[in-house]
């Protein structure tokens, strides 16, 4: 279909359209494809089947399987699947995005990602959020990244990337080729591996464990500090009791 409707569109099937604009929400029942820059000035949601969407612009996206998008495709508020979300170069998302794994092309997060069953892989672009995956690896490659990035049983990966924020897993941490943090790392203890870098990558934070490889990779360390009663960085040493 391809025009203009000034009002809700409610579909029981399926929903193809082809360029045209929606002045309002779509509401699929089944899989819904766009082409030729489709505008959907609403959100869009269905019941069943896959969303694609070649170009244009929608609000937000609650899908019931697998979300895909092509051709710099706004979405300009959240994004929820409960399958897997592919996103095409030059796409943007303004929202917050969960979905059971992510795989991304110069794409442009405003809002959190978060996984539940699968990867984090990005490539080019950047995010302006937190990245969150319950089991499994998040690699980014070229990309720019302002906040936090955590795993809790598989590796982070970073290839050319820099984050100001902290990365955080129960397995290994690799900064690869001129990689950059400005943040803390936390990552296992088994061996002085597990917080690894190549090239000029490096660490404006604490790392810890704090052996890593090469062993100058971090420039944070804990030092301990020693109060004193009548010093500038006095205390009311009463408060600890008596010895």
């Amino acid at each position: 279909t391809s025009g203009s409707f000034t009002g809700n569109v409610t579909v029981s099937g399926a929903s193809s359209f082809t360029g045209g604009n929606l002045a309002a929400s779509l509401i699929g029942g089944g899989s819904v494809t766009t082409a030729n820059g489709t505008t959907i000035n609403g959100n869009l949601s269905n019941n069943y089947g896959a969303v694609s969407l070649d170009g244009g612009r929608v609000g937000s996206i609650n899908a019931a399987q697998n979300v895909s998008t092509s051709n710099g495709t706004a979405v300009t508020g959240e994004l929820t699947a409960r399958g897997d979300v592919t996103l095409g170069s030059l796409s943007s998302i303004g929202g917050k995005v969960s979905a059971r794994n992510v795989i991304a092309n110069e794409t442009t997060f405003s809002g959190d990602i978060t996984v539940t069953e699968g990867l984090v892989t990005l490539t080019g672009g950047s995010v302006t959020g937190n990245i969150n995956s319950n089991c499994c690896t998040v690699t980014l490659n070229q990309v720019q990244i302002n906040g936090n990035v955590t795993t809790s049983q598989n590796n982070i990966v970073l290839d050319g990337s820099t984050i100001t924020g902290n990365l955080v897993t129960t397995h290994r941490v690799q900064l690869l080729n001129d990689s950059f943090v400005y943040g803390d790392v936390t990552a296992a203890t088994w061996d002085n591996s597990t917080i690894y870098g190549t090239g000029s990558s490096h660490v404006y934070g604490v790392c810890t464990p704090s052996a890593t490889n090469p062993d100058d990779l971090c420039d944070g360390v804990i030092v301990p500090t020693c109060l004193t009663e009548n010093g500038p960085d006095s205390f009311d040493r009463s408060l600890l009791g008596s010895d």
